[in-house]
């Protein structure tokens, strides 16, 4: 994930606009969703520069626009929040991947909520 991750365009720049990076996240419902990624850093450039291997991304989704998902990859792993507007019934979703689980699908800990 974290090579995958690598090719994301920074947001707001031309390439996060006519070049996403798709990523399939698992859904609420079963199976996955995509979503086009961008790298949105969410500290001040001082801080992220301590600390440059905890990395921010927000994505939109690709087969349903109303969806979105925040995420971040981190030395403690992967942990993600996705939703999607109420006009789409499906609930808020969490997804954490502990280290050193990071690199195995079966370490996947989804949990909806609603």
């Amino acid at each position: 994930m974290k090579g995958l991750l690598a090719g994301a365009p920074l947001e707001f720049t031309a390439a996060a606009r006519t070049r996403p990076l798709i990523v399939s996240l698992p859904a609420p419902a079963g199976g996955f969703a995509r979503f086009a990624v961008q790298e949105s850093p969410v500290v001040a450039p001082e801080l992220a520069a301590r600390f440059p291997e905890i990395r921010t991304y927000r994505g939109v989704g690709v087969d349903d626009p109303t969806a979105s998902v925040r995420f971040e990859v981190s030395p403690r792993g992967f942990s993600a929040m996705s939703e999607a507007s109420m006009a789409v019934p499906s609930p808020p979703m969490v997804i954490s991947i502990p280290i050193p689980s990071f690199s195995s699908p079966s370490a996947v800990r989804a949990k909806c909520s609603g």
